[in-house]
This record gives C-alpha cells, sequence and structure tokens, in this order.
C-alpha cells in the first residue's frame, strides 16, 4: 500500500510540472497555471476528505468504542462535560509544543534529520530544474516541464521497505509475521527501517556530486535525467521511510509525531531553497551539488549509524522516562 502511495506523491511531482509547462506553453500567460493547481487541489481535497480511511490506531479504537456503545442515548446537553476556555487553550498549546519537543529526543532526532535534509536536498533538485534546463539547455517551458518526468523513480519505496522489514525478522530469527503492539518494545524497528540506507547514502552522495559537474561540462541531458531517476528513488525512499518510522515509535500520537515531521522538513526545504541561488552564484553548480551531497550524505550516515546502534535503548529509555502509551510502542 505505501508504494502505491508513493507513487501517488511522486506522480504528482513529475505530472504537475508537465501540466504546468503545457499549460504555460499553450497560453503564454502563468495564470492559467494557477487556476489549473486551484482546481486540481480542490478536487483533491475533496477525494482526500471523502475517500481516505482513517488508520491512526487511537481513533480507529476510540471510533469502535463509540460504535460498539451506539445503543445508548447520548447524553443531554446540561450533561456534556464543560470546557473552559483557557483550559482548551492549554490543550491546544500543549499539543503545539509536543510538536517541537519531540524532533528533540534523543532517539527522533536522527529520524526526523533523515527525513529533513533529504527533503530539502529533494526540492533541491525540483527548484534548480527550470534554471538548468532552461538557461543550459535552452528549453522552453513544455520541455522543462517533461525535464520533471524521470523523477518518479520512486514506485519501488514500499517493496523495499518490506523487504528491509521481513529480512530483520528473519535475521533475529523471529516467525515471519506482524509485528504489533507491544512487540516493537523488544523489535529493533530502527533497524529494520534504516536496513539499505548506507548503501542509499552513497548512491546518493554520487549521483548528487555526478549532477553538479554534469551540468557544469555540459554533459549531455540524458545523463541529468537519468540521475534524478535515481534521485527520485533515494529522495522518496528516505523521507517516506523515516516519515513512517516516526509513526512506528508514536503509534498513539501520530497526529503529533506526524507534523513534528511536515514543520523540520518544510523549515528546512525553505531555508534550503532561499539559499539556493546565493550559493549557486557564489560557488556554481557544480560545488553546489558537490557540497549539498556531502552535507547529505556524511550527516546522513552520521544518523542512521545513532539510530541502529541506540535508536532502539534511547527509545526505551524514553518510554520509562515519559511513561507515554506513544512511547512505549
Amino acid at each position: 500500500m505505501l508504494g502505491l502511495i508513493s507513487m501517488a506523491l511522486n506522480l504528482g511531482a513529475c505530472v504537475g510540472p508537465v501540466v504546468g509547462g503545457v499549460v504555460a506553453y499553450l497560453n503564454g500567460d502563468h495564470i492559467w497555471v494557477f487556476w489549473v493547481l486551484v482546481i486540481v487541489a480542490a478536487v483533491l481535497f475533496g477525494a482526500v476528505g471523502l475517500l481516505l480511511p482513517e488508520t491512526a490506531r487511537s481513533l480507529v479504537l476510540e471510533m469502535g468504542r463509540i460504535s460498539r456503545d451506539s445503543s445508548s442515548p447520548l447524553p443531554a446537553e446540561s450533561e456534556k462535560p464543560s470546557r473552559s476556555g483557557k483550559a482548551a487553550i492549554r490543550s491546544a498549546l500543549r499539543n503545539f509544543l509536543n510538536c517541537f519537543r519531540i524532533v528533540f529526543y534523543r532517539d527522533t532526532f536522527p529520524t526526523v534529520w533523515m527525513h529533513g535534509s533529504f527533503y530539502t536536498a529533494d526540492y533541491s533538485f525540483v527548484a534548480v530544474l527550470p534554471d538548468i534546463f532552461g538557461q543550459v539547455y535552452g528549453y522552453n517551458e513544455l520541455h522543462i516541464g517533461l525535464a520533471y518526468l524521470p523523477r518518479g523513480g520512486a514506485t519501488g519505496t514500499g517493496k523495499l521497505m518490506d523487504y528491509n522489514y521481513q529480512a530483520t525478522i528473519r535475521e533475529l530469527g523471529w516467525p515471519v509475521s506482524k509485528v504489533s503492539g507491544q512487540d516493537l518494545v523488544r523489535f529493533p524497528i530502527e533497524r529494520a527501517r534504516s536496513r539499505s540506507s548506507y548503501w542509499l547514502l552513497i548512491i546518493s552522495t554520487g549521483s548528487m556530486v555526478g549532477y553538479g559537474w554534469a551540468i557544469t561540462y555540459s554533459a549531455h541531458p540524458a545523463i541529468l535525467l537519468g540521475l534524478q531517476f535515481l534521485q527520485g528513488f533515494w529522495g522518496t525512499f528516505f523521507y517516506t521511510t523515516y516519515s513512517a518510522l516516526m509513526v512506528d515509535v508514536f503509534p498513539e500520537m501520530p497526529s503529533t509525531a506526524a507534523p513534528a515531521t511536515s514543520v523540520t522538513r518544510c523549515s528546512m526545504a525553505a531555508a534550503g531553497a532561499a539559499i539556493l541561488q546565493p550559493l549557486l552564484d557564489a560557488f556554481g553548480r557544480g560545488w553546489y551539488f558537490t557540497v549539498l551531497g556531502l552535507w547529505s550524505g556524511i550527516l546522513g550516515a552520521a544518523a542512521v549509524f545513532l539510530l541502529r546502534r541506540k535508536g532502539m535503548a534511547w527509545r526505551r529509555k524514553r518510554s520509562v522516562l515519559h511513561s507515554a502509551p506513544a512511547v512505549d510502542a
């Protein structure tokens, strides 16, 4: 299922620029690109709201309890518990701050870093493509949009995650079955999720460095498109896998874990996009992508090392300190 979701997410990033390029090329007016985005966003918003099932364990269990108790009468308005405005504000503020607090736990910070840093690298590619293919290769809007298509190389992400999960279970000598609930206290989920990370870090670093120097020496566009295909795979693998790991270690608080990763990745990606052009002007494309590759590769390897060596122990220790159901899992 995750593979299909990853494919859908990557499909938007691939097809969107193509549609935008076609609209801009045919009409010569970018205002139509805006209206196409509005229409697509409205359709997707309605589809997600109406068709996407709820999978958060706490909400599903609660809805099941309500369904079983549906025969009992609803409490009268006067019997419903009242909640002061100040209490509601404090609760909302506490939930908001929890998103930031869990980012800096020892066992979750490497996970959030992997998620955010490769999301930043991925969107650096997205932001720089018009400059590369427009200025260096002289492509028009339509051709620039088509250049985004090779990024759809993430369809195997879910399968690879499943393989890593099952392989870790076999290495431990456990029965090859679903590991759930309290089993995660004993199961090294960090080790399972990060299993393929080292060799993908090598590929990602090499592809980013090679991409920068291929642009510098005006290599054939097919080389760039091939490297973009690799980038589409490893980029989606990293931020999908480590986003899933955050939910794995906070199964009762997915609505807190997911915003924590979202805020971090969007902040890092925004900062990366803001400094993109100044760095390109200062260092050139070759050195920019070299630094980007080494930055994500070296720090990513350190994060994976910590997760694999210390992640499970840190998670257990945090479980004892905080005594939260989300951490116990």
